[in-house]
């Protein structure tokens, strides 16, 4: 007997390998015997605002919407940790842009489900909230990495006038300690799933998984060595699998959806 497939793609920054099966890649067999054809679509460094620009040098929405397939039966977007983790830092020091930060993860979260609701597409859309920070497990290392990405423009186009000793020393005035790191990635899923919920639009995060009893992200996810993504194991694949499950739970495939599948 042929088991039920729900075909999904997902697109996302770096961040969305979580959801990858490296060895099978496609599809992955939930527990129950359920099928998910995930077609996970990594654009490195995207961001959101890359995505709602129409034209770009990274060529962002362009490459993510081409790779939808026609019998998917729900699109999610996956984009926000660069421009929380990176680009509104970059934008302190680079180009001296003072916002708050609650101002701007407020206003990115309005421009991002404007944009995810503007897609002309028949397939259900959905958002993914932002990981919890790995930066917190590295006060001390976290302000020269961080300058590393920031320096070589991670998530923009343009070049910096500033080296990373520079950058590094910007960090140290400006950086908040790793208690408002976690509510600031906190805070912009909870926009986020507001915005969404208002237009009609699916969300999902998978914190209650990666969150441990302090709010922080467990130590599990963590590499050996600092970096900005999280270690890659099973536990954080299955949760990633089981969170869009769950989110998909109820919702009406889109009209024309031709592939046999069952939303779970």
């Amino acid at each position: 007997m042929s088991r039920d497939v729900l075909k999904v793609t997902l697109l996302g920054d770096s961040h969305s390998r979580s959801f990858e099966d490296r060895k099978t890649r496609s599809p992955v067999t939930l527990a129950d015997g359920r099928v998910l054809d995930l077609n996970v679509v990594k654009l490195r460094g995207a961001t959101v605002r890359g995505f709602g620009r129409r034209t770009s040098v990274l060529q962002v929405r362009r490459r993510a919407l081409g790779a939808i397939r026609d019998d998917d039966a729900a699109v999610v977007l996956a984009f926000g940790q660069v421009d929380v983790e990176v680009g509104y830092y970059y934008r302190r020091l680079v180009k001296g842009d003072d916002m708050p930060f609650d101002a701007f993860a407020e206003a990115l979260a309005e421009d991002y489900v404007a944009d995810i609701g503007a897609l002309d597409i028949l397939q259900t859309k959905l958002a993914k909230g932002i990981f919890p920070s790995t930066l917190t497990h590295w006060p001390r290392q976290r302000f020269a990495y961080l300058a590393m990405l920031i320096a070589r423009s991670e998530g923009t186009a343009e070049p910096t006038d500033l080296d990373e000793a520079e950058v590094t020393a910007g960090l140290r005035d400006i950086y908040p300690e790793p208690a408002e790191m976690d509510r600031r990635h906190r805070f912009f899923n909870a926009a986020l799933r507001r915005r969404c919920e208002a237009e009609g639009i699916g969300y999902f995060d998978i914190d209650r998984a990666l969150v441990g009893r302090r709010g922080r992200l467990k130590s599990r996810f963590v590499r050996w060595r600092i970096n900005h993504h999280m270690y890659r194991s099973r536990r954080l694949q299955e949760a990633s699998w089981w969170g869009l499950a769950a989110a998909l739970d109820g919702l009406a495939l889109p009209a024309g959806e031709a592939a046999p599948a069952t939303v779970i």
